[in-house]
């Protein structure tokens, strides 16, 4: 007996095969003949009762911290979940809700906003933490707020401020975020730290330079048939304006050139001052892909690319919308 590939099946199948041919399954004293034409379509509509999906879910980013005239941390970027194989019901109205990035402070001597939380079946990504901002009188403001991938420290006078820790890695729906970043020693000089990315932590730096430190890195995946970068964490600043404004996180963190985070991939936005704004988060987005030769859904934008043989369906939902299964 000789295996068929499945361009010979359909070639089989368009013939007298498909035509006379037939499956012959039992069930108690009865045979039924299940058609190869019947059993092609089914494979090709997926009418099984279910579909197999990947999906990526990105939060939205938190904003930077703002001070008057010195150093504030950037912001944490969105949390990002990925799932491989879930299964989605057939004829199932599927809720995506993609969160907004933290809103840019809008005065001076703030903390930067969280980003909101995305989800789509059953699992959350949580919202990137805000950046903290320079604050003499040594208090928590300079510490980076906790989120997906936390916000970035800016000096605090007397204590080695901290960045926001990482909540998505160790939430019931897993996924990745890194903290903020540190102050690693003590000094005088205003340093503002860069927010925590899904790949790595935003970079922490000394309070003996006048600078502002990086954001972590974000994370790349290839679920809309191009590898993309996400989760980006915003840069810190100093005291001195964009001079020495970190780079923002591959993956849409805001930085030297950009304050904002960049939607629809979750970065979050660079701490800033009265002369050097800070940026908000980027939104977050919810992307779903699966496996079949004829589209079987409606929601977001629709877009499809081919694998050898195989074709991939691509559903992007940059605002809050449905999956919905025929």
């Amino acid at each position: 007996m000789a295996d068929v590939t499945i361009s010979q099946l359909s070639e089989l199948l368009a013939g007298d095969l498909g035509a006379n041919g037939y499956i012959p399954v039992s069930q108690g004293n009865t045979t039924y003949r299940i058609p190869f034409s019947a059993l092609w379509t089914a494979i090709n509509t997926n009418t099984f009762g279910s579909i197999e999906a990947d999906v990526l879910i990105v939060a939205g980013g938190g904003s930077g911290g703002r001070s008057a005239s010195n150093s504030a941390g950037g912001g944490g970027a969105g949390g990002i979940v990925y799932k491989s194989n879930i299964v989605i019901p057939k004829a199932s109205n599927n809720n995506i809700v993609v969160g907004i990035g933290g809103l840019a402070p809008s005065s001076s001597n703030l903390k930067g906003g969280s980003g909101q939380n995305s989800s789509a079946f059953n699992f959350t990504a949580i919202g990137g933490g805000g950046g903290g901002f320079q604050d003499d009188s040594g208090s928590i403001n300079s510490i980076g707020v906790n989120g997906g991938s936390g916000g970035g420290a800016a000096y605090g006078a007397g204590i080695l401020s901290t960045g926001g820790l990482a909540l998505q890695p160790s939430s019931s729906s897993g996924g990745y975020g890194n903290r903020g970043g540190n102050i690693s020693n003590s000094g005088s000089y205003a340093v503002g730290l860069g927010g925590g990315g899904a790949g790595s932590a935003g970079v922490d730096g000394p309070q003996t330079v006048n600078q502002g430190t990086n954001g972590g890195s974000g994370l790349a995946f290839d679920i809309t048939g191009t590898s993309t970068y996400y989760g980006g964490g915003g840069a810190g600043q100093n005291c001195c304006g964009s001079i020495t404004t970190g780079t923002g996180g591959i993956g849409g963190g805001g930085g030297v050139g950009t304050a904002n985070g960049t939607d629809g991939l979750g970065g979050g936005g660079r701490g800033g001052s009265n002369s050097n704004s800070a940026g908000k988060g980027g939104n977050g987005v919810v992307v779903v892909r699966y496996r079949s030769n004829l589209r079987l859904a409606d929601g977001g934008n629709v877009t499809s690319y081919s694998s050898g043989e195989q074709t991939f369906w691509v559903h992007s939902f940059l605002t809050t919308g449905n999956f919905t299964t025929y």
